[in-house]
């Protein structure tokens, strides 16, 4: 657990037991910031901020879906962002924020934290209001959704080149990856949208309660819907990519059976004639007849090369 006390001149470290005194005044704020949140955590949290029972539970567990919780002196948000390991998967990331005019407590698994903490030492960065800061520390998080985004564009692309220049010889390979991105496109999307719908009731309840946050709130705002909109249009991309795809599939499928057919039409000439000859009758026309064979292989080979050349007129060979 992290505490500090930021005003306009920097930002100070403190101890817990300092909160309440610090509140009572006016010329900062305080940030709390957690990395895990723990039953030893949400007591402290609980004794100096009187959270509610049910907000410090969720702290503490995973929270599956986006939430916000509004009460008398705070809000508490529940957020989402993504992570990709070195192996290409995505790792669902979670940020918990109380908000208030006078305090900020984040709870996160991310590095954002930390790195806003050195801007605000180093002086490039002097947050005025904790909406403030509560609005760097998630667009730091929708960043990540951002460049996953971009990342999953740029495979598209390449997925979309690659089919349509036919170098598609290993299809069960494309398929999974086509399939793989968009399930990863699907849970950006999915976490953008969800994200849009619990900033905008935030925007609504700013609006009246705090309107001097509003334009913070507005700003995530814009941003989660920008990504929602880029996402459909990926989206309808890869749809178009995998129907165009699979279209190229079914068509190569065609063309194979038809040249099996083919093949097939043509054997079964020859088949016949060669059953026709090999039926062991004593009365058999030709059955003495020295040139019987070599008219039997010339007819074969005669009617095969008609229907070669049938099949081929209409394409099927």
């Amino acid at each position: 657990m992290n505490v500090r006390w930021i005003t306009p001149q920097g930002v100070e470290p403190r101890a817990l037991a300092d909160v309440p005194e610090l509140l009572k005044r006016s010329d900062g704020f305080v940030w709390i910031d957690i990395s895990e949140c723990d039953a030893t955590t949400s007591t402290a949290l609980a004794e100096v901020f009187r959270f509610h029972p049910l907000s410090l539970r969720e702290c503490q567990e995973r929270v599956p879906l986006p939430k916000i919780h509004a009460y008398a002196d705070h809000f508490f948000v529940v957020l989402h962002g993504v992570e990709a390991d070195a192996g290409g998967t995505v790792r669902l990331l979670e940020l918990d924020v109380f908000l208030s005019v006078r305090y900020l407590v984040t709870v996160q698994s991310t590095r954002e934290g930390s790195a806003l903490a050195s801007r605000i030492e180093s002086g490039r960065f002097r947050p005025k209001l904790p909406a403030e800061l509560a609005h760097a520390i998630v667009t730091a998080l929708a960043r990540r959704l951002e460049a996953q985004l971009a990342t999953l564009a740029g495979q598209i692309n390449a997925l979309e080149r690659q089919v349509m220049t036919g170098e598609t010889h290993r299809h069960d390979a494309v398929l999974e990856e086509l399939f793989r991105v968009r399930h990863q496109l699907l849970t950006v999307r999915t976490i953008a949208t969800q994200s849009y719908e619990v900033v905008g009731r935030l925007a609504a309840l700013t609006r009246q309660t705090v309107p001097e946050t509003a334009f913070w709130v507005e700003d995530l705002l814009d941003f989660f819907h920008r990504l929602r909109n880029i996402c459909d249009g990926q989206k309808e991309l890869l749809q178009e990519v995998l129907d165009f795809y699979q279209t190229r599939i079914a068509n190569e499928l065609s063309h194979f059976v038809k040249r099996l057919t083919s093949v097939g039409a043509i054997l079964v000439v020859d088949t016949l004639i060669a059953g026709i000859y090999g039926m062991n009758f004593r009365a058999m026309p030709e059955l003495d007849w020295a040139y019987g064979y070599p008219m039997a292989l010339g007819i074969m080979a005669v009617v095969s090369a008609v229907l070669v050349v049938f099949f081929r007129k209409r394409d099927w060979l």
